[in-house]
C-alpha cells in the first residue's frame, strides 16, 4: 500500500475567473484523518469535490494511492462519500441502501449479503436492515450513510459536513464513533467542516483554508496554540486582540518589543516586523487571568461589563481603559469569587501565551 493515500499537486479551480481553489499542494498519509476547515467560500468543499471527481480541476494533479486519477470518473476512483444530507434512497430498505454500491460493482449476491451484514454490525445497526430510512433517527441515518460508504472498502472516505444536521449531543456522540471506527479500520478519511470544535476533536491534522489557499496545516494543538497568521488565530477558537505598535523590529521567529496599553512587551514574532508597524497582540481567553499585585506579566486595566455562565466555565467581558472589550475564561471549579459587574480589574497574561500579528489594513 502507498505511504500516501492522497496527493494534491498545484490544484486549482476557477469559477467565473475567480479562484475558488488556488494552486494548493497537500499530501494525506494512508490511515490519516485530515480535516479541511474554513469559513464559507474558502474552497474546502470545492477541493473535496475535485478529489471525488465531481468537479474537474483547471490545473494541477490528483493522485490516489500513488496513481493519477485526473481522467477517471468518480465511480472509478475507489472513494466512499458521506454527504451532509445522507443522500439515502427513501424507497429502499437500509440493507438495500448499504448494498447499492456493491450491486453497481456487480459483486456476487452471497458476498453482498455478507458485507452488508458486516457493515451494519460495524455501525451498530444489526437488525435494522429491513427498515426504511424515514423510520430511523438522524443519528441512525448517518450510520447507514457511513455503512454504505465503508462497505465498498474504499481507499479514501470523504466526509462532507457529515454531522451538521444532528443536534449537539448526538453530534458529539457520532464524532466519537467516527474516530473510533477510523482508527479501528485504519482507513484514510478527509472531512470538510466549518465546525472548529469538531475539527479539533477528530483530526490527525487540520488544513485551515482561506480564499482558496491553505493558510496553515498542522495537528490540533499546533494550529490552536501556535497560529501562523491573524486569520488562523481569529478563526480557531476565541481570541482577544490588543492593538500595539512595534518599538523594536525583528526578523521572522525573533523577538520584538511592542508598545501597547499594557506597556512594553517583548514577544516572539512569526513574521518579520519593522519598527513603527501597527500590530495586534493575540491572547486566548483562557490565558488571561485576574491579576495580582505580584504579576509581572502583561497587564490590562478595565471594567467588568458582564459575566456569562456556560456550565463548566464563565466568560467575563471586560472593557479596557483603551476602549476595547476582552474576554476572560475562568473554570467553574470553586475558585475565588469573580469580581462584580462594574468593578475595576487588572488582567494578566504571560508573554509566552501572547502572539503578535500585523494589524489588518
Amino acid at each position: 500500500m502507498a505511504d500516501n493515500a492522497v496527493e494534491l499537486i498545484g490544484l486549482s479551480k476557477l469559477f467565473a475567473d475567480i479562484p475558488a481553489v488556488d494552486r494548493i499542494d497537500l499530501t494525506v498519509a494512508t490511515g490519516e484523518f485530515l480535516t479541511l476547515l474554513g469559513p464559507s467560500g474558502c474552497g474546502k468543499t470545492t477541493t473535496l469535490n475535485m478529489i471525488a471527481g465531481f468537479l474537474t480541476p483547471d490545473a494541477g494533479t490528483i493522485r490516489l494511492a500513488g496513481r493519477s486519477v485526473d481522467r477517471l470518473p468518480s465511480f472509478r476512483r475507489d472513494i466512499g462519500i458521506v454527504f451532509q444530507d445522507y443522500a439515502l434512497f427513501p424507497h429502499m430498505s437500509v440493507a438495500d441502501n448499504v448494498a447499492f454500491g456493491l450491486k453497481m460493482r456487480r459483486v456476487a449476491k452471497p458476498e453482498i449479503t455478507r458485507r452488508v451484514a458486516e457493515a451494519l454490525d460495524l455501525v451498530h445497526l444489526s437488525g435494522f436492515g429491513e427498515r426504511r430510512p424515514m423510520a430511523l433517527s438522524g443519528g441512525q441515518r448517518q450510520r447507514v450513510a457511513l455503512a454504505r460508504a465503508l462497505v465498498i472498502q474504499p481507499t479514501v472516505l470523504l466526509l462532507d459536513e457529515p454531522l451538521s444536521n444532528l443536534d449537539l449531543k448526538l453530534r458529539e456522540e457520532m464524532r466519537l464513533e467516527i474516530t473510533t471506527l477510523q482508527r479501528r479500520l485504519g482507513i484514510t478519511m478527509i472531512m470538510v467542516t466549518h465546525d472548529q470544535g469538531e475539527a479539533l476533536a477528530v483530526s490527525d491534522r487540520i488544513a485551515i483554508m482561506n480564499k482558496g489557499r491553505i493558510e496553515q496545516l498542522g495537528d490540533a494543538h499546533s494550529v490552536y496554540e501556535n497560529p501562523g497568521s491573524r486569520f488562523v488565530a481569529d478563526f480557531i477558537g476565541q481570541t482577544n486582540f490588543v492593538p500595539g505598535t512595534v518599538r523594536e523590529g525583528t526578523q521572522a521567529g525573533g523577538e520584538c518589543t511592542v508598545t501597547t496599553e499594557a506597556g512594553n512587551l517583548t514577544l516572539l514574532a512569526p513574521q518579520a516586523l519593522q519598527a513603527g508597524a501597527k500590530v495586534e497582540i493575540a491572547v486566548r481567553p483562557e490565558r488571561l487571568r485576574f491579576a495580582t499585585a505580584a504579576d509581572a506579566a502583561m497587564q490590562l486595566s478595565g471594567t467588568v461589563l458582564r459575566h456569562v455562565y456556560l456550565g463548566d466555565h464563565t466568560e467575563t467581558h471586560v472593557r479596557t481603559t483603551a476602549g476595547s472589550v476582552v474576554v476572560v475564561r475562568t473554570g467553574n471549579h470553586g475558585e475565588a469569587p469573580l469580581p462584580a459587574e462594574n468593578d475595576t480589574v487588572a488582567l494578566a497574561a504571560a508573554a509566552a501565551d501572547c502572539r503578535v500579528f500585523t494589524a489588518p489594513a
